[in-house]
């Protein structure tokens, strides 16, 4: 099939059908001539890297410039997101993607890009903190506790099961 036919098949569409044949008419000459030309891996990381590296710009205005209420519509993909996590478990795509990467990877990640993202991270991430924990503070200085009792006394146990309850309410409402 030639580029010219791949090229009227594709303006005779009138259907959904049109966008699956954006493909083939991208790629006519390579497909339908025999063997694709496809790049290296080390052509398209290259390339990767240099575009999405330079992409911050573009993701920052990507995230401002939104009208979705990313909230919303995230939550209500949670039945989808359950349905993923409960495949990936079930399936063994979890385990395997563990074990592809492997403990050398993960070593080698965390230690050449967290270690340095984490103190940026912690000082990003202060003020979410004292805003999550104020209330546990306060949840625990409210508590009235049992008195404690002798080392090993099971009565002690009336004091970690009042701070338990009182830190499950609060997180259960």
């Amino acid at each position: 099939m030639d580029n010219l036919h791949v090229h009227n098949v594709y303006n005779g569409l009138r259907s959904k059908k049109l966008l699956r044949y954006r493909w083939y008419v991208a790629y006519a000459g390579h497909v339908f001539g025999g063997t694709m030309q496809v790049k290296t891996a080390d052509v398209v990381a290259k390339k990767w890297a240099t575009n999405a590296g330079a992409a911050g710009a573009n993701y920052q205005a990507g995230i401002q410039s939104t009208q979705k209420d990313w909230a919303t519509d995230t939550a209500a993909a949670a039945g989808s997101w359950a349905t993923g996590v409960s495949n990936a478990a079930s399936n063994g795509s979890f385990a395997k993607g563990v074990n592809t990467a492997g403990t050398a990877k993960w070593k080698a990640n965390a230690t050449s890009k967290g270690v340095q993202r984490y103190p940026g991270g912690i000082q990003a991430g202060t003020p979410a903190y004292q805003a999550g924990i104020g209330p546990v503070l306060q949840t625990l200085a409210s508590l009235t506790l049992p008195p404690r009792g002798a080392k090993g006394d099971p009565a002690n146990l009336q004091r970690v099961q009042a701070i338990a309850t009182a830190l499950r309410k609060l997180k259960t409402g």
